[in-house]
């Protein structure tokens, strides 16, 4: 019904006006939507939820913003062009910065964050408290790599479409030069792509958004924490090693052990959908293993020929 009524501005010569009005409509139903979802799952703590709460509350915030962006592609081109869906998205993702700021704030004050990072340089912490911290991260940043990847399809889409449009002419519907276009004035001619700067087909409004400096700083805390907890568990996996050099066997346990706290490390920081990220835990998983672990299987081995 929304963009029923906001069509009927593209008839009047007012497709800017009508987009416009129509993408502050997506944006207040995205804050209400949002801000219903953080009442209902981060402050209501009696209900009762299969994941932590901050994770389902951003996921439900790109749900909502997918599912406008999905319905923006059916019924907005045919009536304000291809470029609708960039101004749309845009637009979409300001107020998705706002509300999960929203998010991410409550989620730093619920699991103390802050606290956790002095534990970590004072070396207080505990390794089995940190493992749940890092999935959600984890979580985090793989769902908004996901729906980054939604929004730069769809985005493609838009550019391949603009792209296959036949050439301007007196007759068609959608040429730029026909004064009931419905296409806007300030939308890319067609033929042309979309002049938007991006990094790595990301474009500048996604890579620079506050949504990803949340994330990002996020990731700052998850390879320290990372680190902290793979560098204790070979620790404590290496003291209490049931190896001797007198049995018979003459097995370690310590480099099973070590083994599954570095692949566990490694298979999080896979699903955690970052390559500064990955490449740095695979350095601190090569410490471990030159470091740590060496030093041990070589006294292991003296020992033994000893």
């Amino acid at each position: 019904s929304a963009i029923s009524v906001c069509r009927l501005f593209v008839s009047l010569g007012l497709a800017d006006e009508g987009l416009e009005r129509y993408s502050k409509f997506v944006c207040a139903s995205i804050a209400r939507e949002s801000d219903t979802d953080i009442k209902e799952l981060i402050q209501e703590t009696a209900r009762e939820i299969t994941e932590e709460p901050h994770v389902a509350a951003l996921t439900r915030l790109f749900e909502t913003i997918a599912a406008f962006v999905d319905q923006g592609e059916k019924q907005l081109i045919p009536h304000f062009g291809t470029h609708s869906i960039q101004v749309l998205i845009e637009n979409a993702q300001k107020q998705c910065d706002q509300q999960a700021k929203k998010i991410f704030s409550s989620y730093h004050s619920a699991r103390g964050l802050v606290t956790v990072e002095h534990a970590l340089a004072q070396g207080s912490a505990q390794a089995r408290d940190l493992d749940p911290l890092l999935d959600e991260i984890a979580i985090f940043s793989q769902r908004t790599a996901a729906y980054k990847s939604f929004l730069v399809q769809r985005l493609s889409s838009a550019q391949e479409l603009e792209r296959e449009l036949p050439s301007s002419s007196p007759n068609s519907p959608r040429s730029p030069t026909s004064p009931t276009s419905p296409v806007s004035p300030k939308s890319p001619k067609s033929g042309e792509t979309f002049a938007q700067p991006s990094i790595m087909g990301i474009p500048q409004f996604l890579s620079e958004s506050e949504l990803q400096k949340s994330v990002d700083g996020l990731s700052t805390r998850y390879v320290a924490m990372e680190a902290y907890f793979m560098k204790r568990n070979v620790e404590k996996a290496i003291s209490i090693d049931e190896y001797s050099p007198d049995s018979v066997s003459k097995t370690s346990t310590a480099v099973d052990d070590v083994f599954f706290v570095l692949q566990k490390a490694a298979r999080r920081a896979i699903s955690y959908n970052s390559a500064n990220t990955l490449c740095a835990i695979i350095n601190y998983i090569n410490m471990s293993l030159s470091g740590e672990l060496l030093e041990f299987v070589t006294q292991c081995i003296k020992e033994t020929d000893g």
